[in-house]
């Protein structure tokens, strides 16, 4: 049987596609947010400030990367990493947090780029865990918003909450729509292939019983046509003996001594014309005699 060497290429195309992908998107979503970003970080400890932008920035650049070459597992790894991590930045960005409010009472800028962590999730894990995912970083997200400055109030803290819930849970549903229409064509190709298979084999087995059929016929037509003969012989020495006493019978009739039948010198030795006239045409081992 062929071994499905193929199976899941397609959900592993698409897996690197989708982290390509996903590094592009952080970029772009990390250009238009640099300036908002900036404007935040005298609120924040220089550090955690630095260190947070370039790690939410760079990670995702890192795993577009790795998705031209890295195995699957490793990406997986990654983004798994990349996801948990964010949650920790966003849960202690209100205590490293240096002043009473951010500028203009703006909301993190974390929560403007979770799209990309979530996304990066909705890659790596099955489907309950990403769900479970989506709801605990819209919970942050809108604790990070109040937390960051209480004088909005927890109403403009909930519709932010809501919002993030909404956004990724759009982006979640698609990413998983495509992993799952690529898990269905994986499918469909390894049981496309296993049919195949089998039709081969089949195939197969049904030529070799009509060459074996074929081989049996024309013994059996063979065996039947010698027996039909009067003449059939019974083994190949039984063969060699009717062929030479069929050889020597024409000796016989010309020379007396060899003949079981004795007849007398004067018979053989008168010819009559017609046995003479005859003798011109005998062939050459009775010319022999």
């Amino acid at each position: 049987m062929t071994t499905l060497a193929a199976t899941g290429s397609a959900s592993r195309r698409v897996t690197r596609l989708m982290y390509l992908s996903l590094a592009i998107g952080s970029g772009v979503y990390a250009g238009v947010g640099l300036s908002k970003a900036f404007s935040e970080f005298p609120a924040l400890e220089p550090w955690f400030a630095w260190s947070s932008w370039i790690f939410s920035t760079a990670a995702p650049l890192i795993l577009g990367a790795l998705a031209l070459w890295a195995p699957l597992r490793t990406l997986r790894i990654v983004a798994s990493i990349y996801g948990l991590l964010f949650l920790v930045v966003m849960l202690v960005w209100a205590p490293l947090q240096v002043t009473p409010g951010l500028p203009g009472q703006s909301s993190p800028w974390t929560n403007d780029i979770m799209t990309v962590p979530t996304i990066a999730i909705a890659i790596s894990w099955r489907a309950r865990p990403v769900w479970a995912y989506v709801i605990v970083s819209a919970l942050c997200s809108g604790i990070v918003r109040y937390a960051s400055d209480p004088a909005i109030g927890w109403k403009l803290a909930a519709l932010d909450t809501s919002y993030n819930l909404l956004t990724n849970a759009v982006f979640t549903s698609l990413t998983l729509v495509t992993r799952s229409g690529a898990s269905r064509l994986d499918s469909a190709a390894a049981a496309a292939q296993l049919e195949t298979s089998r039709q081969a084999e089949a195939a197969a087995r049904v030529q070799q019983r009509v060459r074996i059929d074929a081989l049996v016929h024309d013994h059996v037509l063979s065996a039947l046509l010698i027996a039909s003969r009067d003449d059939a012989p019974r083994a190949p020495s039984e063969t060699s003996r009717r062929r030479r006493s069929r050889l020597c019978r024409p000796r016989a009739r010309c020379d007396p001594s060899r003949s079981p039948r004795r007849t007398s010198s004067a018979v053989c030795g008168h010819r009559s014309p017609l046995r003479a006239t005859a003798s011109a045409s005998r062939p050459i081992w009775a010319a022999a005699c």
